[in-house]
């Protein structure tokens, strides 16, 4: 008769070491995701790093772009305005030469 108060109790106390284990895995669980969030905050704050380091090494490569287009085209600029004062030199030169091929025949 006192046997069934007794399993009853047992039941009970089983029961609570059952509620208790799921609360540790609960809890458990609960540690791991939040270990987690945390794993996941740093690595989307690190790919967010990245992007931003990849777009400012884009804008400084752009500039350097731009900047060496424009060298290139003042190096340009400057070798058509050589190539214009050779090509002046060079027909006054040969007016130079008619001149004295010219005055060459007229002495002969």
């Amino acid at each position: 008769v006192q046997a069934e108060p007794l399993c009853s109790i047992l039941r009970i106390l089983d029961q609570g070491q059952e509620e208790n284990e799921f609360r540790e895995r609960i809890l458990n669980a609960a540690v791991h995701l939040k270990s987690f969030a945390g794993q996941l905050e740093e690595q989307r704050a690190a790919a967010v790093h990245g992007e931003e380091l990849t777009e400012a090494l884009r804008h400084e490569l752009l500039q350097e772009k731009q900047a060496g287009a424009a060298e290139h085209h003042e190096c340009l600029r400057v070798t058509e305005e050589e190539c214009i004062a050779l090509r002046q030199e060079r027909d006054e030169f040969m007016e130079a030469l008619q001149q004295v091929d010219e005055t060459r025949e007229e002495n002969y």
